[in-house]
């Protein structure tokens, strides 16, 4: 398990089959890239909202993974719908 991804793997005499419980997003599953954004989105501090998660016995990224996803997906996307914004505002 990383994060909030789940993955089975099943093997058999000269087959294996893997089933993942979500996509991917690069090199982030999804379900995790969409955790960093909720946080991030919402003002929550990222320890105190994982703390709460992993306290409660929920699988989720770590503060670390957190912080790489805000780095290369979430701020850039941030950057990008401000300059549209911008230019479309004229």
């Amino acid at each position: 398990m990383t994060g909030s991804l789940v993955v089975v793997t099943t093997t058999c005499a000269s087959h294996s089959l893997e089933w993942r419980s979500q996509l991917n997003e690069g090199t982030y599953a999804v379900g995790n890239v969409d955790l960093a954004a909720a946080i991030l989105f919402n003002g929550c501090s990222p320890a105190k909202c994982l703390n709460f998660l992993n306290s409660a016995g929920i699988c989720c990224i770590s503060q670390r993974t957190f912080y790489r996803i805000q780095k290369k997906i979430l701020l850039p996307a941030v950057d990008q719908v401000s300059i549209a914004a911008i230019k479309f505002n004229g």
